[in-house]
């Protein structure tokens, strides 16, 4: 994982706190204005949540909070 993506995957880990289980997280778009990074940016830092189990892929839902740390 490169320097922009480790920053962006300690940022978002944070944010988790705002989430209830079960709630949607933030969509690819919303993260990518907010922390004006790019898409590839965005998809390792998410593909790590969801290999952590942090985060859930739903199809053509969006990403959904599985636990907090």
């Amino acid at each position: 994982m490169n320097e922009r993506a480790e920053k962006l995957y300690r940022k978002l880990r944070g944010e988790l706190l705002r989430f209830a289980v079960g709630e949607r997280f933030y969509s690819q778009r919303r993260i990518i204005r907010q922390f004006k990074v790019s898409n590839r940016i965005v998809m390792t830092a998410i593909d790590r949540m969801a290999a952590e189990k942090l985060l859930e892929r739903r199809d053509r839902s969006g990403y959904y909070v599985r636990e907090i740390h």
